[in-house]
Order: C-alpha cells, then structure tokens, then sequence
C-alpha cells in the first residue's frame, strides 16, 4: 500500500498535478516514517516549487530517517550547492560517497564544487574517481575536459571532450567545449563542425549559435555569422553576448540604427557588459551624439572600473570638446587600469602634443612603440613630435618607418603620413620628394585636404615663400 501511495505522487508529480502529489508524499510519509526516499522526493517537489525552507526540512529528514541512504545526502548536498552554502554541500556529498563509493553523479557535483572554489587539483580528482564508477558518464568526462582546459592542458582536455561524445553522441555540450578549444587552436573547419553537431543535438542552443558566428566572422562569412546570432537570440532573448556581437557587426556594414538598437538590448540583458555600453559610446561618437556617448563610456566604467578602452574612448571625446584636463585624467586612469594598453598610451602623446608638451609626449609614444614596435600610426606620431621639435632626419625616419610598416592600415593613415613625410621634405627644400609625398597622399586619400592645399602651396613656394602644412591623426573610437 505504501508503495502505492509513493508512485501515485511521484505520477502526480509529472504531470504537474503538485497540490496532489504532495497530498500523495505526506500520506506515505504518515504510513512510513522512515522512509527516507519519500521525504526526498518531496523534498524535490518543494525545491521545483521554489520552496527552499521546506525542501531543505524535507531533505534533512531523509537523512535522519536513514543516515546510510546516499541519495538523501546528495539531494540535500545539491541543494545546499544551489543555495550557495558550499561547506555544507561538500560534506553531505562527501556523507553520500561514503554511503556508496560508486555514486558517480555524487564524486562528479562535488569536483564541480571544488573547482568553483578553484581548488583544482581536487576537483580533478573527484572527477576521475566519477569516471572510475561509471567509465561511460559523458558529463563527468565533459567537466574534467573543461578543467584541464583550465589549466592549459588541451591535448587531455580534448582526449575527454571526445570520450564524452563517444559515451553520448547526442550530449551537445561536449560537442559545443570541443568547438571552443579546437577554435582557440586555430583549427576553425574542426571547430565549425563540432558547433554544428552540438546544434545538431540541440537546436536551441544558443550559445553554440552564438559562438558559431563568431567563428564564422573570423572566416569571413559575415551573412552566416549574422544568422547564428539571430538564432542564438531566438533561442535565447536574453543572451547579451549574442545582442553584443550582432551589434558589432550591423556597427561594420553601417546600419547604424539596427546596431544601437542590439547593444541596447545587450545592456538590458546585461547592465553590468562593459564592452556593450563602450561599443555604444564609439557608435555614438561617430553619429555626432556626443553626450550620449560620453554617458555609455562612463557607464562602461562604472561596470568595469579596469576597463581601459572605455577611460580612453571618453579621454578622446573630452579631447574633442576641448575639454583638455579632464582629457588628460581619464587618459592617466587608462593607463593605470591597464598600463600595456599602446592605444592609452598612444593617444595620450597624442593629447600631450597638442598642448605642447612634447618632451612627454615622446616618452608616452616610445612606451606605445615599446609595446607595439610597427603599428604606423605610432610611428606616424613619433615623427610627427619629432618635427614639431625641428629634428627633421629623425623624423623623416620614422615616417618612413611607418610606410614601411603600413601594410594593413587604411589608406587615409597611410594618406596622412605621406603628407607629414611631404612636409619635412620641404623643411628640407627637397621639393621634389616633398611633391611625390603629397601626391601619394592625394592618390590614396582624395578628400585629403591637407595634401591638397599643401601640392597647391608647393607650386608657388619660391614665389610666395609659404609653408605647407602639416598635420596629424589620432587613433578615435578604439573598440574593446
């Protein structure tokens, strides 16, 4: 009869029917009450229904009514892990193993534990122990995968990311962490397939959707990419992730309005990504919503107080304003957040320049240089401060140095250095090179007007006696 009782509750239970179950449990409890498998189980019911209290009563119990019983100190371990109070956790788990040494589930929820407390080399065990009980438990393989990721050991990590498929084809997280590591060692065809098959086993996935076109961006397959994101936040309206990186990529095809609309809903599925309200700022700036975008950076910071591209994406748009001082700070608090960010450190020179302050000008450019020895417009500015001072031949230099170098960079930095390389030339009365310089910087940027002005004054400078201009490029908008 009390077995009766006892599956007629958890039946009731399934069918979401739990006013009844409950009725159900509390009538086999009264018929047994040392029966610690019913207290459990209603203790289960309890925790679905979000009734902690009372789960928890139930649960501790099932373990007075039984102290052997295995299961009643791992429902209790779980639920005591879910709530956060971990020392309790690990030792019902630890009460559960010794209640049954071949408890799989039991060794792997608390190397899951353990690990969440970063202390590895334990969890790693727990989770060879989880697999020497059951040698098929894919998600005990699929978790010490991910710890040796971790630790950087990615030949074992990838060795049980495949044991874990082989244990169950259809699990898609193994499927889905294989991709990831694979994609992180370059090997983007494996990686694609793996997404795929963890989409395959599960079609909601959305983080393998999400990850997949990310991947996809790095092939260079932007309309597949965009569709993996669309479907990621299908399956998914609240992954930030996804709105972000659509929103990054709507940004680059300029369509500006469905962009700002994604990192929009990037931040109110998450307030707290700082990338998302400093991605935000840069596309504001750029439509000329400037205190817009100063309260996106500000609040990228907020959120992130060492992110150092937000202090110097606000740095460059106070710059802008001619709001100089407050520049100059929030290029320093760049800098501190992240004393090896070069576009800090270059843009500041930058800054320093401008005010005339050439000496640290250089000293914060050679430290960008130090960083990053052949980024153009590094170079490009070194020469520039370097002209400024009147010290032609090395400017001349590093110029050169930078179109040596300049491979990669758009064509109006490209442009610009050419002009600044013109100007020299005629500080020099080499006005034949000077000429060449400026009409490279014309070929590669028309609208440069500089160089423009700069060709025109050439020609009537033995008549007029005029000097062309120079000028120079700050690096605005640098995105996370």
């Amino acid at each position: 009869m009390l077995k009766l009782i006892y599956n007629l509750g958890n039946l009731l239970k399934e069918l979401g029917r739990n006013n009844e179950a409950e009725e159900q449990y509390r009538l086999a409890i009264k018929a047994d009450p040392n029966d610690a498998q019913t207290y459990y189980n209603l203790g289960n019911l309890f925790k679905e229904l979000g009734r902690n209290d009372e789960a928890e009563e139930q649960y501790r119990l099932a373990v007075k009514a039984d102290p052997n019983d295995a299961h009643a100190h791992y429902n209790l371990g779980v639920h005591l892990d879910d709530l956060g109070r971990k020392n309790e956790a690990e030792e019902q788990y630890r009460l559960a193993i010794k209640a049954d040494p071949n408890y799989s589930e039991t060794y792997n929820n608390l190397g899951l534990l353990l690990q969440n407390l970063g202390r590895k080399n334990e969890a790693e065990e727990q989770y060879r122990l989880a697999i020497r009980a059951n040698p098929n438990y894919a998600k005990a393989h699929n978790n010490l995968g991910i710890l040796l990721q971790d630790l950087g050991r990615n030949d074992e990590a990838e060795e049980q990311y495949h044991l874990a498929i082989n244990a169950d084809p259809n699990l898609a997280q193994p499927h889905y962490n294989l991709g990831k590591l694979l994609k992180d060692l370059g090997r983007n065809d494996e990686a694609q397939e793996q997404y795929c098959l963890a989409l395959k086993a599960d079609p909601n996935f959305a983080a393998a959707h999400s990850n997949l076109g990310a991947l996809l961006i790095d092939l260079g397959r932007r309309e597949e990419a965009e569709e993996q994101w669309r479907l990621a936040i299908k399956a998914d309206p609240n992954l930030a992730q996804a709105h972000y990186n659509l929103g990054s990529l709507l940004k680059d095809l300029d369509r500006n309005d469905e962009a700002e609309a994604q990192y929009r809903l990037a931040i109110k599925a998450d307030p707290n990504l700082a990338r998302a309200h400093n991605n935000l700022g840069n596309l504001l700036s750029e439509l000329g919503r400037k205190t817009e975008a100063g309260e996106q950076y500000r609040l990228a910071i907020k959120a992130d107080p060492n992110h150092a591209a937000a202090y110097t994406n606000l740095a460059n748009l106070l710059g802008e304003l001619g709001r100089k001082t407050e520049a100059e700070e929030q290029y320093r608090l760049a800098i501190k957040a992240d004393p090896n960010d070069p576009l800090a450190h270059y843009n500041y020179a930058n800054l320093l320049r401008e005010t005339r302050k050439f000496s640290d000008a250089e000293k914060e450019v050679r430290i960008a240089l130090d960083i990053d020895p052949f980024r153009p417009q590094f170079l490009g500015t070194y020469g520039d401060i370097l002209a400024d001072e009147g010290w032609l031949d090395e400017a001349e230099k590093e110029y050169k140095s930078a179109l040596e170098h300049s491979d990669g960079a758009d064509d109006s930095v490209k442009s610009e250095i050419h002009n600044n390389l013109g100007w020299v030339y005629t500080q020099k009365k080499l006005y034949g090179n000077a000429r060449d310089e400026f009409s490279a910087a014309v070929r590669l940027d028309p609208k440069n007007v500089k160089a423009i002005r700069n060709l025109r004054t050439l020609s009537k400078i033995k008549r007029r006696r005029r000097t062309p201009q120079q000028s120079w490029r700050g690096m605005r908008g640098a995105a996370a």
